[in-house]
């Protein structure tokens, strides 16, 4: 995930450029989101103000994912992962703690070829 934050930049600078400025001001900031969201997932500790305002990130951040990918999903973006993010990730974090230890980066890796 972190290489793809790296690059993300430099790819969203170059649609920057592209006729469409609007489509790609609002993925700039769909992706502004979803780092917040991402690096709150990422912390060691959390209060319950911080967890309420992390649901609000996660619900902020999918609404805007949806609204512009949609439409190039053939299932019109009705992903499990996109599922588990929003219902399940706060009470996820309540009852087993937080997600940083949840990580399956290693495993992933694993299975390439």
């Amino acid at each position: 995930m972190r290489d793809v934050m790296k690059i993300i930049v430099l790819v969203l600078d170059e649609l920057y450029t592209i006729d469409n400025g609007t489509l790609c001001i609002k993925l700039i900031k769909c992706y502004i989101k979803f780092i917040k969201m991402y690096k709150t997932s990422k912390k060691e500790k959390i209060n319950e103000s911080e967890l309420k305002s992390f649901e609000y990130e996660i619900i902020d951040w999918i609404q805007d994912f949806v609204k512009l990918f949609k439409n190039f999903s053939s299932s019109n973006l009705q992903l499990p992962k996109l599922h588990m993010w929003r219902y399940h990730t706060i009470y996820i974090i309540k009852h087993y703690g937080l997600l940083n230890g949840l990580a399956t980066d290693t495993y992933e890796t694993l299975h390439k070829n």
